[in-house]
């Protein structure tokens, strides 16, 4: 076991792969609220994305209890803990660099927040699209770290 990190996951990721959260070994993973709101437009249709956003919403319902949004969940034997996080969180970065509350900011927010809250552990933002990196630059001099998923 390595040095334990943290995940921020982008919506992109999970409509990618429904069963991301098996991917991150036994390290915590964090969702912004704005991601399962995210989510939930895309239930609807019979793409593949909204495959994933049905398949992932069933397995969150199999995986949550009530420590989710406090302590977070058991993502299982071997693997870490799965947090919501809700509200809005502080990120003066984020603020002054967006303005405006979008959800890719909202994203960035989180994940700018935690690597300051956690400032002894890797703060990672997982994303597989290549247009949000260029939103980032400014999160970087925090110690933000990104992953691309494929």
């Amino acid at each position: 076991m390595g040095t334990k990190k943290n995940f921020v996951l982008d919506t992109n990721v999970i409509l990618h792969d429904y069963n991301c959260l098996k991917n991150f070994q036994e390290n915590d993973i964090y969702l912004p609220i704005v991601v399962l709101e995210e989510l939930d437009k895309f239930k609807k249709g019979n793409e593949q994305i909204n495959y994933n956003a049905r398949e992932f919403v069933r397995e969150l319902d199999l995986i949550t209890d009530d420590n989710l949004f406090t302590s977070g969940a058991s993502l299982g034997e071997g693997l870490g803990r799965l947090f919501v996080i809700t509200g809005e969180v502080d990120s003066p970065v984020v603020r002054d660099s967006f303005p405006s509350r979008k959800p890719d900011h909202q994203i960035l927010a989180v994940a700018d927040y935690l690597a300051r809250k956690h400032a002894d552990m890797k703060t990672i933002l997982v994303c597989n699209q290549r247009c949000q990196f260029a939103y980032e630059g400014p999160l970087y001099w925090g110690g933000l770290r990104r992953l691309y998923y494929r």
